[in-house]
């Protein structure tokens, strides 16, 4: 079963956590899922949307500065406070909520559901993945999306001789330098197929100060397309879309270039 706070103590360090994830370009992973949205739905954007496990929030505070009704639900209280305030100082509303994406409820219905950056990967044991399924259904309005970011198939060490996506970076902040890890622990005894100990690391060096490290460990499942497939046809209400390697639609799960593993579901 899922640990009920994994990588608790980084997701403690929201502003630091942020950081470490700041050079994604959320504006294009948006525009990404609008255009997922409209072929799946035939709607131009949705009214009301949802990020599940949504950390600071950010795919949710683009949303809302584009006119949506946007909320966001991560299970990290420090992560929900941090939110609250980024928004803010953004200028744009999002709700936020501290609850759990396997049994979050929220009404009314919402047009659109997302999981972003590998987030369902917590979700390593099959019940913990359809009760989330069965969540994101009744989260959204008939014919509405969910679309999820996961980790790719290949992030195996065993597969893909280490995976496809680089696991060590640097970020600079305005007040000091952060060295971010995020890899298998070394020696550590998998949990089960296709899961992983992942051990995270962020290491904080102010401009003027001594470093500081925040380390913790978690189990991360590594999804592959037929489990998704497989559980969204057992899940009453739910049927499987459409997949992609990134956030590019001409980019499939098996190219050679893709480094994601994105999936649409759609309610009927």
């Amino acid at each position: 079963m899922m640990h009920a706070l994994p990588h608790d103590r980084i997701y403690d360090e929201a502003p630091l956590y942020d950081l470490a994830f700041s050079y994604r370009d959320i504006p294009a992973e948006v525009d990404f899922i609008e255009a997922a949205y409209a072929e799946a739905t035939g709607s131009a954007r949705p009214r009301r949307m949802v990020e599940l496990a949504s950390g600071p929030g950010r795919h949710a505070q683009e949303f809302a500065r584009r006119g949506v009704s946007a909320h966001a639900v991560d299970l990290a209280p420090a992560m929900v406070a941090f939110g609250q305030q980024s928004a803010q100082t953004a200028g744009v509303h999002v709700q936020y909520h501290c609850g759990d994406m396997r049994d979050i409820r929220l009404q009314p219905p919402a047009d659109l559901v997302v999981c972003m950056l590998c987030s369902a990967g917590y979700l390593v044991e099959e019940d913990d993945l359809a009760r989330h399924l069965r969540t994101v259904r009744d989260l959204l309005r008939p014919g509405g999306l969910y679309l999820a970011e996961l980790a790719h198939p290949g992030d195996i060490p065993a597969d893909a001789d280490g995976g496809r996506t680089q696991n060590e970076w640097t970020m600079d902040g305005p007040d000091g330098v952060l060295d971010v890890s995020w890899a298998e622990a070394p020696d550590a005894e998998s949990p089960g197929e296709r899961t992983v100990i992942a051990q995270a690391r962020l290491t904080w060096t102010p401009r003027d100060g001594a470093p500081r490290v925040v380390e913790a460990n978690s189990a991360q499942r590594v999804y592959e397309e037929r489990e998704w497939r497989h559980q969204v046809a057992a899940c009453d209400g739910l049927s499987f879309v459409n997949s992609w390697g990134a956030f590019d639609p001409h980019v499939g799960v098996n190219a050679p270039e893709a480094w994601r593993m994105i999936v649409a579901v759609r309610r009927s």
